[in-house]
């Protein structure tokens, strides 16, 4: 009678447990970053709608101006909207007395501008933790390579939502620039959908640590392989998005040909009228042709996911 093979039952687990702890970290390690930000954020909104004290002290300290000498480190004055109650204010030692109310001024003025700015900023720091708390629920609920690779889409999607600010239902039913496929060890992998698409996915939605492939000498897609920061993908990962950007390029016909990889960040702009062409600082070269079997393999992966 034939029983389960428990050593490749625990293998497949032991490999599903890596493949899940790895996005882990980095999620938990982003929730802390983006809190930390909230509360900085909030710190500065709450701060922001505070400009009118600091507008007040310093009307208060312009109208006892002729009392203040330099080299005095604080003063006490009657407060008009406390019904005369003294208040003492410090003062800069080694500052002229018309400077500091004049810094005064500017601080003040500075925090009013500033609150529209921190208004928005802390809506958006909301939304990534809220984006994080769900990514990291979700990741944790998956029970297979399959659940964690298809709850992914999504949830990247709601991450450029949550980073970019973007409530407008107009821009939030815009279609993607890409297109989503899978490697086989799981890391998502875009290719873009044209010129523009390509400008748009490689400096807009990517991040400096993605990994970036084209073929070289022929027309063809941008290729971005997400990673985590700090992250070096897997070989696998490597040959399976070298083949993406061979078949959705010119040179698909063309046997062997050469497919420069690099990572975003050394990825500039050509120009603005020349959208798709790019400039690299430093990158390394790799070979590749196009493999119908292993393409249609990617297309399959891609599906089910």
């Amino acid at each position: 009678m034939n029983t389960p093979d428990k050593n490749s039952s625990n293998s497949l687990n032991t490999e599903f447990e890596r493949q899940r702890r790895t996005p882990l970290k980095s999620f938990s390690r982003s929730l802390k970053r983006s809190k930390k930000y909230l509360e900085k954020a909030r710190t500065h909104l709450t701060e922001s709608l505070n400009w009118e004290q600091i507008q007040h002290q310093a009307t208060l300290l312009q109208s006892n101006l002729y009392r203040i000498k330099k080299g005095m480190t604080d003063i006490t004055v009657s407060d008009w909207l406390q019904e005369g109650k003294e208040v003492c204010f410090s003062l800069e030692r080694n500052v002229e007395p018309h400077v500091h109310v004049g810094k005064l001024f500017r601080r003040s003025k500075k925090l009013r501008i500033g609150i529209p700015y921190w208004t928005l900023e802390v809506e958006k720091a909301e939304k990534q933790v809220a984006y994080y708390l769900e990514a990291i629920e979700g990741i944790k609920s998956a029970q297979s390579l399959e659940e964690l690779m298809a709850f992914e889409a999504p949830i990247v999607e709601k991450r450029n939502k949550a980073q970019q600010g973007l409530g407008k239902c107009s821009k939030s039913q815009t279609p993607l620039p890409y297109r989503t496929f899978y490697s086989s060890t799981g890391l998502m992998i875009w290719v873009g959908k044209g010129a523009k698409a390509n400008d748009q996915m490689t400096f807009h939605h990517a991040n400096g640590s993605d990994f970036w492939l084209h073929v070289q000498d022929y027309p063809g897609s941008h290729v971005v392989l997400k990673v985590n920061k700090d992250q070096e993908p897997d070989q696998q990962s490597i040959l399976e998005a070298m083949q993406l950007a061979v078949a959705y390029s010119k040179a698909k016909d063309r046997g062997i040909v050469s497919v420069c990889i690099t990572q975003c960040k050394y990825v500039k702009r050509a120009g603005k009228n020349v959208p798709g062409k790019v400039f690299i600082s430093k990158h390394r070269v790799g070979e590749s042709a196009f493999d119908l079997a292993l393409f249609k393999a990617i297309q399959d992966r891609s599906k089910r996911s």
